[in-house]
């Protein structure tokens, strides 16, 4: 079973990325969690992802997402705070999380 939790949601000015003017983007940063078997202990345990979707004018446009990136739920939660922090986009989040792990 797996399931997405909103974790952060920044709005920025889509100039920063483009020439676009005067459209505003939306980042909204979730946390995924996802639940295996752990045979060898009998129990199931919990594997955490991170999800960026990009909303224009509310409409989802980019998106992108990793599961089963580290079983630490906190560490996966400062992630996404740094990402939001610094408006990591869907496009980037391949590469800044290569950096981060």
């Amino acid at each position: 079973m797996s399931y997405r939790l909103l974790e952060k949601c920044r709005e920025a000015e889509r100039e920063i990325f483009d020439e676009t003017q005067g459209n505003k983007m939306e980042l909204v940063y979730y946390l995924l969690t996802s639940e295996t078997d752990d045979y060898e202990n009998d129990s199931d345990m919990r594997i955490y992802g991170i999800e960026i979707v990009k909303k224009v004018q509310g409409l989802p446009s980019e998106s992108i997402g990793f599961e089963n990136v580290h079983s630490n739920k906190e560490k996966i939660k400062k992630i996404i705070a740094l990402l939001a922090e610094n408006t990591v986009t869907p496009v980037s989040l391949p590469d800044i999380l290569d950096d981060l792990l």
